[in-house]
């Protein structure tokens, strides 16, 4: 993500015309432009919303699964998602586990 990051920050000194020193987040925000991390963060939350809300698309309902916990809890009406448990730090990028970490 660090390299779309500064092809991001460079496009952005590029349409503003400003020098390589100037503050990038400024310009970004000028740009009305989210960076890369927070952008990917918006798309997953987006995409787990539409499944939650739709069943949409299919391939990606399957994954989610909702969170019952064992004993009656006041957050049982909330939507959570359950969370799997991985051992590889890899796993933690699918979506599977990114989208009810960011849902959640």
């Amino acid at each position: 993500m660090q390299k779309l990051q500064r092809v991001q920050n460079t496009a952005a000194h590029i349409v503003i015309n400003t020098p390589r020193p100037c503050h990038t987040q400024h310009l970004l925000c000028h740009l009305h432009c989210l960076s890369v991390h927070f952008h990917v963060s918006y798309t997953v939350a987006n995409l787990t919303c539409k499944v939650l809300a739709c069943n949409q698309p299919l391939y990606l309902s399957h994954i989610l699964t909702f969170y019952t916990p064992a004993c009656i809890l006041n957050s049982q009406d909330k939507q959570l998602l359950a969370i799997p448990t991985l051992s590889k730090v890899i796993g933690r990028r699918g979506s599977s586990y990114a989208a009810p970490s960011l849902w959640n």
